[in-house]
């Protein structure tokens, strides 16, 4: 890249932290990569170099940990931009770290140039996520085409309510991501999550709630 980035990373075990940190550095994207046994360090190490603008972390087992803990660095450190490491891509995880504001989420068992790849698309100011999250869940996909009307919008977020509305007057991704002044990928990302939390699975029964 022309502007490399310092990087700190965070990864569970020592092996998982090495092979991370080296997959980090065959990118080519950084210019130092600061290794972290655990969060508590990668704070303190956040703390001591302001000049960190971009952290690789891995928060753990749970998908509500990892989503806490992120939020939590992105209040106390302004204008960091965290991606979330895990082993698994379980499309409710990624959407837990989303949510709380994570810049892409990585699985760690991508191929090494997928994971370089995935590195440098972050590294380059978008948001990545796996290909997990365009798959539909089974519950959504599944549904009757019928149900929307029984349907409440109970449970969105005010964001997610504004996306909604942009969705009911028939705008492209594209042109909701303009008007909100978000990545293109984020309004992608509140559309999923509106499936998910109404239940449906096309974009049309969107448009057709009462």
């Amino acid at each position: 890249m022309s502007n490399p980035q310092r990087v700190v990373l965070v990864a569970g075990a020592g092996a998982a932290r090495s092979s991370v940190a080296d997959r980090v550095r065959a990118a080519g994207i950084a210019t130092a990569v600061i290794e972290s046994r655990g969060l508590a360090e990668a704070r303190r190490a956040l703390t001591e170099r302001p000049d960190i603008a971009l952290a690789f972390i891995d928060f753990g087992d749970t998908a509500a940990g990892r989503a806490a803990a992120l939020l939590d660095l992105r209040v106390v450190f302004a204008g960091l931009r965290v991606v979330a490491l895990a082993k698994s891509d379980a499309r409710g995880d990624v959407l837990a770290c989303l949510e709380a504001g994570a810049a892409g989420f990585i699985p760690t068992s991508l191929e090494p140039g997928a994971f370089a790849e995935a590195v440098a698309s972050v590294c380059a100011g978008r948001v990545f996520v796996p290909v997990s999250l365009s798959a539909l869940p089974t519950s959504a996909a599944s549904a009757p085409a019928q149900a929307p009307q029984h349907r409440r919008e109970g449970g969105l977020t005010a964001r997610q309510a504004d996306v909604l509305g942009h969705l009911r007057a028939g705008r492209s991704n594209r042109d909701i991501a303009r008007r909100m002044h978000v990545a293109e990928n984020t309004v992608k990302v509140h559309i999923h999550t509106i499936f998910r939390k109404l239940g449906i699975s096309r974009r049309q029964q969107l448009i057709d709630l009462p």
